[in-house]
């Protein structure tokens, strides 16, 4: 499950969220807060959803940097246009004069992307930081040393700094 590309979720964020509007306007069931509340909530849900199992936290630190990078960086990029796309669609709403506004409890449907969002941000420095030191203290420093058993350990160490992010539950 998390070795596909949730690009096509990015590129159909925004049609999605017109589609929405467009129910908004002429359904008769979804045109109430209560009703448009839940299933923006039920898309939020099932967003943070392919997130987490796009990005297996207990994983994406054992991946190639580029291929961790790569995934969170998607990952972050769903949960940002997520919320852009449900702003625009929302502003386009409300400035216009015909349809009914939309003024739901945006925490119900942003606290758990917003979150995920700031995780993945702290993820991407943790890979970087990673990449880092393996850089710093790989082959080529190794080729120039007769005795790598300092390096050794410190890569051990920093090996061991994975650990506590890959148990959580």
């Amino acid at each position: 499950p998390n070795t596909g590309s949730l690009q096509p979720i990015i590129d159909t964020m925004t049609s999605m969220m017109m589609a929405i509007r467009m129910v908004w306007i002429i359904s008769r069931y979804f045109n109430t807060e209560e009703k448009m509340i839940g299933l923006l909530e039920k898309i939020a849900n099932q967003i943070s959803q392919k997130v987490s199992q796009h990005i297996d936290f207990r994983t994406i630190l054992s991946q190639k940097p580029a291929e961790a990078k790569r995934k969170i960086k998607e990952g972050q990029q769903v949960l940002l246009r997520w919320k852009s796309a449900y702003t625009q669609v929302q502003d386009e709403i409300n400035q216009s004069e015909k349809e009914q506004h939309w003024v739901f409890e945006t925490k119900r449907l942003f606290d758990t992307t917003d979150y995920m969002a700031e995780r993945c941000g702290e993820l991407l420095e943790i890979v970087a930081i990673l990449e880092h030191y393996q850089a710093v203290l790989g082959s080529q420093l190794k080729s120039v040393l007769t005795d790598t058993t300092g390096i050794e350990k410190i890569l051990k160490d920093v090996e061991k700094l994975k650990k506590p992010i890959e148990t959580l539950t």
